[in-house]
């Protein structure tokens, strides 16, 4: 093995080659690294996408409830009262013409 000495200053530099052993020990802690990335990468991945659905659902959430809040506010009101008779059970006014079509079913 060859040594090569230099020299900096007051301090001493070796240079020599490291044994195998070694060499097969950084090589597999550099591919446990990089696998290790690899996985937390997928993992950050998977969680934006995660995110993202929750604040799509989260939007979808909103809007049903400001529509519910509107429709709350509005049954108090002899308006929303009507609106609720005829969607709900059907009803109608008492000035209303009401015509039912029955088809023939011979």
């Amino acid at each position: 093995m060859a040594k090569k000495n230099s020299f900096f200053g007051r301090f001493r530099i070796v240079i020599r080659r490291s044994p195998l052993l070694l060499k097969c020990a950084v090589l597999a802690a550099l591919v446990v690294s990089v696998a290790a990335l690899t996985v937390i990468r997928v993992n950050i991945q998977q969680a934006k996408a995660q995110t993202e659905a929750a604040r799509v659902q989260a939007a979808q959430t909103e809007r049903e409830n400001q529509k519910l809040d509107t429709l709350i506010q509005q049954k108090d009101t002899v308006e929303g009262s009507k609106n609720i008779a005829k969607e709900k059970l059907g009803l109608v006014d008492q000035d209303t013409t009401f015509y039912h079509i029955v088809e023939n079913q011979d």
